[in-house]
């Protein structure tokens, strides 16, 4: 699978193929773990599986979410406890 492909590029670039990294971090800002989709994953669509990795793999209960965009108001429906 080839992580590079067409997508939205914030920076106005184009035409080039880029990865989207999804980092996930600790209440401290120290990282915990990054995970790479494909250039033409749109951002919402990674918080599924992230929030995933976050309950399973280290036991998460809570989740703030800190963002940009407007999908943020979105994060109740996808947090399932």
């Amino acid at each position: 699978m080839s992580w590079r492909s067409y997508g939205y590029n914030r920076d106005g670039k184009a035409g080039k193929k880029q990865m989207v990294i999804g980092l996930l971090s600790d209440d401290q800002g120290e990282p915990m773990g990054v995970r790479v989709f494909a250039g033409n994953t749109v951002d919402p669509t990674t918080l599924p599986e992230q929030i995933k990795i976050l309950k399973q793999q280290f036991r998460v209960e809570q989740v703030v979410l800190v963002d940009q965009t407007p999908y943020a108001t979105t994060l109740p429906m996808l947090w399932q406890p």
